[in-house]
């Protein structure tokens, strides 16, 4: 038996969170398993701006997604393009993290997710930050 879990900013709810200049993090909130068993897979995922998205088990850092940008033909935008007034490169693949072990019943999970909007721009429409999440 498997058991899917999206622990997220929102803590499995809607994520997008809002968009800030410069470099900024947000944290979700801790989240009581009532589950014990095996962690068999875990990605980070997160708009432009996003740096590393951490995933904690007991304040320990079990996996520490990272985004990579530019890395695929068509993840690099034309200047001027429809998402924001500059060239900007889109988040092309993410470090995935497999068996990172077990978790118990009453084990405290919490994810981290960095940004950093002056390296990585964030998209805009109009004057207005996308959402982050």
């Amino acid at each position: 038996e498997a058991t899917h879990l999206r622990i997220d900013l929102w803590e499995c709810g809607s994520s997008d969170v809002p968009a800030k200049n410069g470099s900024y993090e947000y944290h979700s909130p801790n989240w009581t398993s009532p589950y014990s068993g095996v962690i068999l897979h875990n990605d980070g995922y997160g708009h432009e701006g996003t740096t590393e998205i951490k995933l904690y088990v007991n304040e320990k850092v079990v996996c520490d997604s990272v985004q990579y940008y530019g890395l695929m033909p068509g993840s690099v935008q034309r200047h001027g393009a429809v998402y924001n007034t500059t060239r900007m490169q889109f988040i092309s693949a993410s470090s995935v993290c497999e068996d990172q072990g077990r978790i118990e019943k009453g084990d405290v999970l919490m994810t981290e997710a960095k940004y950093n909007g002056t390296k990585y721009p964030q998209m805009k429409f109009g004057n207005h930050f996308v959402n982050v999440s």
